[in-house]
């Protein structure tokens, strides 16, 4: 906490700001993930055997083979929430996540003796270029710990005195909760190292330099303390290193492919992309203003930060949270080379209460914080689902990547899957490199057909698979509707089915 009450004063005169935008960035996306089915079942797993689950039991492709799951904590803590308060208490636990980033947020912008008005400003401008990422995943407990880390450095540099030693659990905690860890390792190790440069330029004592090393190595010697211990930075390195990574997940892929996938350029996200990097820009300009070197090691971890947003989507929010903090140091510089300005808001404390009474109604009843509803963010394959267990089919099912999980949700343990969203924390690299030739029909998709025992095969209905089975002697479409169509062996029982719903249009669906 730090002292002299700075930032507890901060909180106290931002709270109904902060009350506010913590409630519409929560929610703001009220859409399921298409991983949301596993994280709440693989914790309902361990909840009941009361112990990690180490070999995976899901899959055909990759059966008994060790499951690094660098999400396990959370899935625990997501399905708490689940069994206890259904559909609410995910948002109840996303709505924590996010108050927890934005007050984090206030703490450290307090660090830099900004007026109270610009540090609203700046809490606005980070709370929307990060709103498009707080969804029901586990990396909202990155952003939580991205952002403590940032307000410790913070005080180490606007004000020296701070208690760096607690950035030891928190990277031991962090390693539990979510690979993105790796994250916070590289901000360590990047503040250390300028602070470093800097004091040998200076020809200043390096005793506290030397002090950042040791606690930079210590918060990442503190990462092995998990059930993997150093296992879990395989599997973080096969996420970084697997070139077919940005090839299937959309938040691994650079901005710039994300925005163009499927073949059409989606506006909204090009939108938050130029937004986010906007304050990237923001903070250009203020260093340009104040070219002040005083707080070098923090803006250094903020533009790796930024490099690493044009690298991959999901860098865009750490750079925002990144950039936030030195923006408000020198923009505040800047204004107090120039005429000084009233520290304060427009709006009355009384005014300010009730817009955020009114920002809590809406958030409730047109938010969708009151209903336990969780609606889809994409088309899922409920038909066929529907289908296979009216008719009592069960089996291996060669499926679409996003589905993996949601199939795990309604048909394990009768059935399995070929491929799900815990990618290199499970899969082989030769089943992930098989996976893509049959998802994009590249030479050796057929070969892949024939030499898994794939029991169904699952696609959209007018993906390359589908279209492509169609014509196949092996396979039958034993289902098919507007979203998804189910292939079976041409000489099983269910192929002895005939075709249903051709044309039907599945009911609108909801977690679960």
């Amino acid at each position: 906490m730090p002292s002299h009450g700075r930032g507890l004063r901060a909180l106290r005169n931002l709270a109904p700001e902060l009350i506010t935008l913590m409630i519409a960035s929560a929610a703001a996306i009220r859409t399921s993930d298409p991983d949301l089915w596993g994280h709440v079942r693989f914790g309902q797993v361990m909840l009941n055997r009361r112990h990690l689950v180490l070999y995976d039991p899901y899959s055909y492709s990759a059966l008994g083979h060790l499951w690094r799951n660098h999400e396990w904590l959370t899935e625990i803590v997501m399905a708490l929430f689940y069994n206890h308060l259904g559909g609410t208490g995910l948002k109840l636990w996303k709505l924590a996540c996010s108050g927890a980033t934005l007050g984090l947020l206030v703490l450290a912008m307090a660090e830099t003796g900004a007026a109270r008005r610009l540090q609203l400003v700046i809490l606005i401008i980070t709370a929307v270029a990060i709103t498009p990422f707080i969804q029901f995943r586990p990396q909202l407990f990155s952003f939580v710990l991205f952002t403590a880390l940032i307000a410790l450095l913070a005080r180490r540099t606007y004000r020296e005195a701070t208690p760096l030693w607690m950035v030891i659990p928190l990277m031991a905690l962090w390693a539990n909760l979510h690979g993105g860890f790796i994250v916070g390792i590289a901000a360590l190790w990047i503040y250390a190292a300028v602070v470093c440069c800097r004091n040998a330029i200076a020809a200043r004592q390096m005793g506290g330099a030397g002090r950042l090393v040791m606690l930079a190595a210590a918060g990442t010697l503190a990462t092995v303390l998990t059930p993997y211990g150093g296992g879990l930075w395989i599997a973080v390195g096969h996420a970084l290193s697997n070139p077919l990574t940005r090839a299937i997940i959309d938040d691994w892929k650079t901005p710039f492919a994300f925005i163009r996938s499927g073949g059409k350029t989606n506006y909204l996200y090009a939108f938050f992309c130029l937004y986010a990097w906007g304050l990237v820009g923001l903070l250009g300009i203020a260093l340009y203003l104040t070219p002040s070197l005083d707080d070098l090691p923090l803006v250094a971890v903020a533009a790796i930060m930024s490099v690493g947003s044009f690298i991959a989507v999901r860098n865009l929010a750490f750079a925002a949270l990144a950039c936030s903090v030195p923006v408000a140091h020198h923009l505040a510089l800047s204004e107090r080379g120039g005429q000084p300005r009233i520290d304060g808001v427009v709006l009355s404390l009384r005014m300010r209460w009730g817009i955020t009474a009114i920002a809590l109604m809406v958030a409730l009843f047109r938010g969708g914080l009151a209903s336990g509803l969780i609606p889809v963010d994409e088309s899922y394959p409920s038909g066929p689902v529907q289908f296979m267990k009216a008719n009592g089919l069960h089996g291996n099912v060669l499926c679409n990547f996003g589905w993996g999980e949601y199939l795990i949700w309604h048909l394990a343990p009768q059935s399995r899957v070929f491929i799900d969203g815990r990618y290199d924390t499970v899969y082989p690299s030769k089943v992930i490199q098989d996976y893509v030739k049959v998802h994009f029909g590249i030479p050796g998709a057929k070969r892949v057909l024939k030499s898994y025992p794939h029991d169904f095969i699952l696609f959209p209905a007018q993906s390359v698979p589908s279209l492509s089975l169609k014509a196949s002697p092996d396979w039958k479409l034993v289902y098919k509707d507007n979203a998804a169509a189910l292939f079976a062996r041409r000489n099983s029982a269910a192929a002895r089915l005939h075709p249903i719903a051709e044309n039907a249009r599945p009911a609108a669906a909801y977690f679960p």
